[in-house]
């Protein structure tokens, strides 16, 4: 290779080796969703179980919950009033919930499942970042 060719693949490779050296700017860190899921788990179980007079057991579902989730939904549940059980047999007649948030696309999946029943709905984070119910809840019977 001659001439300019040769000069402009060296400047490239030169920019190309000044930007991999470079380091990376700061980007901020995602905010977590789990404080949100969280909340919306707490006004479902609001529905069904009255707080102050019910002692619930959170037991997770799901594998991989978004990071705090399961700490969220645990402070919600007792500044909402609820008693959280952290061991069945210390308190046998608990509530016990099983929850969980599935990542899917560009949202979350959020499982309950208390009593006799077992809710799944789809999550999707609005403009705001909020996140909004995608589509209807699903609701199925619990053969126990």
């Amino acid at each position: 290779m001659r001439g300019p060719v040769r000069s402009g693949l060296l400047a490239i490779a030169g920019s190309l080796a000044f930007a991999a050296a470079a380091p990376a700017a700061a980007s901020p860190a995602p905010v977590s969703d789990g404080p949100k899921l969280a909340a919306i788990a707490l006004a479902e179980i609001r529905t069904r179980l009255p707080p102050a007079s019910s002692t619930v057991q959170l037991v997770p579902i799901v594998r991989a919950n978004p990071e705090g989730f399961e700490d969220a939904a645990d402070k919600a549940l007792r500044s909402a009033g609820y008693a959280v059980a952290s061991d069945r047999a210390k308190s046998p007649a608990a509530h016990v919930i099983g929850i969980g948030a599935s990542p899917l696309w560009d949202g979350y999946v959020l499982h309950l499942q208390f009593g006799q029943a077992a809710t799944t709905r789809f999550y999707r984070p609005d403009v705001t970042g909020a996140l909004v119910p995608a589509g209807p809840a699903a609701v199925r019977e619990i053969q126990q």
